[in-house]
């Protein structure tokens, strides 16, 4: 590394360190060959903002800025001697974990409370990489918000970290919550994905109830459910298609949507038990599609 010893030494000392570990995070320093002095210089900066508190009270442009250095410095062979230095900057040595628990913390704190997407984001990738208990620390209700971000690639990360670490129930609640507190609907897009992943782990009649609940919070254009309802009805063998359709006009009030592209149909039929099997499977497949009309 391409340094100036008196600028990096004079910003370590400022930083209140004990001897020893100002000492060790100069030799840490020595051995970031591959990065310029700014870098360096801004990682100290980082580290100190955050063990004092200062952190929060930046610009959202700084905030990036620091954040990003971090995390690029941080990475490949570099993590291991930069996690040795955050663990001396806030004293919290002889942990396996990459970032000490007070300054994990500390980012989960931003993480949740920022309300600017591209702070999120980068906290996201500093913190979810890296802190292998964040399920933990966070709930969905304090992370369902990136579903509403406008980087695809962030709210498909969060949508996986839900559903691999919470169940289908706690995320479903968690947006019926913020939907009503907001008054925002999930775009298509991001309620394809959601029941896509939630399907995956869902009996087929919790999966109904799921859809219910999700559909009351989405952003619902005809086009967007028709599809919806094709792709879900798609994943059924036949039998459950006819069981879905004979529960739909109890468990899926979303199927609403779907009829006012269709007449109702007041007379209901009943299929006939003497008739042969393709026969009574025509009438009940008849009966529920009326039912559901009606």
């Amino acid at each position: 590394m391409e340094h100036n010893c008196s600028d990096l030494e004079k910003a370590v000392r400022e930083t209140g360190l004990s001897h020893s570990s100002l000492k060790r995070t100069l030799e840490l320093l020595e051995n970031l060959q591959d990065i310029p002095r700014l870098m360096a210089l801004k990682l100290l900066r980082f580290l100190q903002d955050v063990k004092v508190g200062r952190f929060q009270f930046l610009s959202t442009v700084e905030k990036t800025a620091l954040l990003e250095n971090f995390h690029y410095v941080m990475r490949g062979e570099r993590e291991g001697t930069v996690s040795e230095i955050c663990h001396l900057f806030f004293e919290q040595g002889g942990s396996s974990h990459l970032l000490p628990r007070t300054m994990r913390d500390a980012l989960v704190d931003l993480l949740v409370s920022s309300r600017t997407d591209v702070v999120r984001e980068i906290t996201w990738r500093v913190v979810a990489g890296r802190e292998p208990r964040l399920a933990s620390l966070v709930s969905p209700q304090q992370v369902i918000s990136a579903l509403w971000s406008e980087n695809p690639i962030f709210r498909n990360n969060v949508v996986e970290f839900l559903f691999h670490h919470f169940t289908p129930a706690q995320i479903s609640t968690a947006i019926s919550h913020y939907t009503a507190a907001t008054g925002k609907t999930l775009c298509p897009e991001v309620l394809k994905r959601v029941i896509a992943m939630g399907g995956v782990e869902l009996e087929q009649e919790k999966k109904k109830w799921l859809l219910t609940d999700i559909m009351k919070a989405s952003d619902r254009r005809n086009e967007a459910i028709e599809e919806i309802w094709s792709d879900f009805l798609k994943g059924l063998s036949r039998f459950d298609r006819i069981r879905a359709f004979q529960d739909a006009a109890v468990e899926m009030s979303w199927a609403e949507e779907l009829k006012k592209s269709y007449r109702k149909h007041p007379t209901k039929s009943r299929p006939q038990v003497a008739k042969g099997f393709p026969e009574r499977i025509a009438g009940i497949r008849k009966n529920a599609h009326q039912s559901l009309m009606s």
